[in-house]
């Protein structure tokens, strides 16, 4: 039994096979005499530089062997930063304004405001009352945001009670 000359992997390239017959038969290189096996016309098979170079008619090479050079090093790639966590500090001046609906309180946007007054909450005493587990339950509203409209809300009622 003959055996074939060693080839290196870069010696051979991905091609598709143009023959104009689409069906099976044995296809040899002609240069190597390799056979490639039986074969169809728009078949994709990995086919000898030197029988491309001797058939270029038959094979088109779809794809080149490209050598990926080594890392010189491994990349080093930082943890990503701690998110930052903006607290809603109350200032004093806020405390101190007439507030009559909720368009002042911080941590209250528009969408929160919206849904407050679907539920029926429209003064910062009816916030009081609707409470923190039930602002919880508001979209955009988590522990922090409820915490902190509540201590405001307080903070407001002690320096402005409601008149009787």
């Amino acid at each position: 039994m003959g055996s074939f000359p060693q080839n290196a992997d870069k010696d051979f390239v991905l091609c598709v096979y143009a023959h104009p017959n689409i069906g099976q038969h044995k296809v040899v290189g002609a240069a190597t005499r390799r056979v490639y096996g039986y074969r169809g016309g728009g078949d994709r098979f990995y086919v000898d530089r030197q029988d491309i170079a001797a058939q270029p008619n038959l094979f088109r090479i779809i794809e080149e062997v490209v050598k990926v050079p080594e890392p010189t090093q491994p990349e080093i790639i930082a943890p990503p930063p701690e998110p930052i966590v903006a607290e809603v500090e109350i200032k004093p001046n806020i405390i101190e304004r007439d507030i009559t609906d909720l368009h002042n309180v911080p941590g209250v946007t528009p969408g929160i405001r919206a849904q407050l007054n679907a539920a029926n909450v429209h003064t910062v005493e009816q916030l009081l009352e609707f409470g923190e587990e039930g602002l919880k339950e508001l979209k955009g509203v988590g522990e922090k945001r409820a915490a902190t409209i509540i201590e405001f809300a307080k903070q407001y009622t002690e320096k402005h009670p409601a008149e009787e």
